[in-house]
């Protein structure tokens, strides 16, 4: 899975892995969401979109299962 900085007030990064649709977004407060599940519409909207946390949180936080960490770093 390729990481790619976004440009974003709340989203620091954001990766997607076609092959198992996985979706991982990194926030700037360090909590990491890898979402399962996710088909690559999203994913394509999501970089598409003129607000990043906007579309993710109306259109996939709460819609596809995930896994939730905070980053140690």
């Amino acid at each position: 899975m390729e990481i790619i900085s976004v440009n974003s007030s709340r989203i620091l990064s954001v990766g997607y892995n076609a092959s198992n649709q996985q979706l991982l977004v990194v926030f700037k407060n360090g909590i990491q969401f890898l979402h399962q599940h996710v088909p690559q519409n999203f994913w394509l909207e999501l970089m598409l979109a003129p607000s990043l946390g906007k579309y993710y949180f109306d259109n996939i936080r709460f819609s596809f299962p995930y896994i939730s960490q905070k980053n140690a770093n």
